[in-house]
């Protein structure tokens, strides 16, 4: 079992040179590279994106603020630890739009 998934492996890799050996020499056109996406597309997906990390940074925030004053979850009692995850919570938020800047 493990001779033949080597060998495909093989037969594999020896394709690759192959192709690259014929399109270095001009027989073979290289492969098109794939279409970019649309910019309609990237816009939508990058208000997708910021809603999606705010609504989750949003929802962090009621979750930790229920089990802190609803369920009296011991180690949410401690104030510098609430505020640490406070703030680990807030920062989905500047993260988004940090990572669909245009």
């Amino acid at each position: 079992m493990m001779h033949n998934t080597i060998q495909r492996e093989i037969q594999r890799e020896n394709r690759r040179w192959l192709l690259l050996r014929l399109m270095e020499e001009g027989r073979v056109d290289p492969p098109a590279p794939a279409p970019a996406p649309s910019p309609i597309f990237r816009h939508r997906a990058n208000i997708f994106v910021r809603c999606a990390l705010t609504m989750l940074s949003l929802a962090t925030l009621a979750s930790l603020f229920v089990l802190k004053y609803k369920y009296h979850d011991p180690e949410l009692q401690h104030p510098l630890l609430m505020a640490l995850c406070v703030f680990l919570a807030l920062c989905f938020i500047p993260a988004g739009f940090l990572c669909t800047q245009d």
